[in-house]
């Protein structure tokens, strides 16, 4: 750590938020923009002369806020073409989907400065995938997983606990999955399942096996629950799998499946949390062929310093 301290002194990074895309081409049942018409992202020449702006204001790195950086392999492609061509030397990260990935384009990514990647996984059961409509398979995942982290770029993936339908064999079955890529994933996340108003699980839900009867707030029993305060203005709803739990027995499921993710993430070496400005700095100072050290460092600061909000008494929905 001395080390590294005499390595970075004088070094600063100054991280700005940017958004360039609404849209989302996937398909998944819990989310309110899947199927929906969504805003066309600016081209590319404007997006790069936004960000060459920013580099000029002293901006050393971007969190970009889109919904996924490769909404299409097409679009991805030439935003990296782009950023590589005008030399902008900014180190980046976003969500990125399975769909529209592979080796050339991770490649060309890393090329263009990225240095860390959210994935939805949402879940590890290859039966549920299906259900949720992710278009992916588990093996799919795995794959582009496996990519990214040769590419040295940062893995930080999300699974959702509690979706409809979900069994005790399906919780296993990502437990599993997580067991499997102990290499690739550096980062875990999961957030309890909520029934969102104009999602398909929402719209269509007899055909997902739901009946809705009305509002909600957070489970019950519920040993997270700031993970699961309602985002401001937005419906959650109380629901009944048909042939399966009620809400009241749900509402229990969803937080035994949580905590069961949480005790596996804490079993594998990634994190449950980052620094993102550390990363930035981390990766700037030694590249992406040095993630191994980049790894080591984040996670040893992570046993204390890297804990995750809701440990710490912060509301991300305030």
């Amino acid at each position: 750590m001395r080390r590294l301290k005499k390595d970075c002194s004088g070094r600063k990074e100054l991280l700005v938020m940017y958004a360039f895309d609404a849209a989302c081409a996937g398909r998944c049942a819990f989310c309110v923009g899947s199927g929906r018409a969504a805003p066309r992202a600016p081209g590319v020449a404007e997006i790069v002369e936004n960000l060459h702006r920013l580099k000029e204001l002293g901006v050393t790195g971007v969190r970009f806020l889109n919904p996924n950086f490769n909404n299409t392999y097409k679009f991805a492609d030439a935003l990296c073409d782009g950023m590589i061509r005008h030399k902008l030397g900014l180190l980046w990260s976003d969500c990125a989907n399975f769909r529209a990935l592979d080796a050339a384009l991770l490649a060309k990514m890393r090329r263009a400065g990225a240095v860390n990647l959210f994935f939805g996984a949402e879940t590890g059961s290859a039966r549920l995938l299906k259900h949720i409509r992710k278009d992916v398979t588990k093996q799919r995942m795995a794959d582009c997983l496996r990519l990214s982290h040769e590419q040295g770029i940062w893995n930080h993936v999300f699974f959702i606990s509690g979706l409809p339908s979900e069994t005790e064999a399906d919780v296993r079955e990502t437990v599993g999955f997580l067991s499997g890529l102990p290499d690739t994933i550096d980062a875990y996340t999961s957030t309890a399942f909520w029934l969102a108003k104009d999602s398909p699980f929402f719209r269509e839900s007899p055909g997902f096996g739901i009946r809705v009867h009305g509002d909600a707030g957070p489970p019950q029993e519920d040993k997270l629950t700031s993970l699961y305060r309602r985002p401001k203005g937005q419906f959650i709803g109380a629901f009944d799998e048909v042939g399966g739990l009620s809400w009241p027995r749900k509402q229990k499921q969803i937080a035994r499946a949580r905590e069961s993710l949480y005790t596996a993430f804490n079993k594998l070496p990634g994190v449950t949390s980052e620094n993102l400005h550390l990363l930035m700095l981390l990766y700037r100072r030694y590249g992406h062929s040095r993630k191994a050290a980049i790894r080591k460092i984040v996670r040893a600061i992570g046993k204390d310093g890297g804990r995750p909000y809701w440990e710490l008494g912060l509301d991300p929905w305030e």
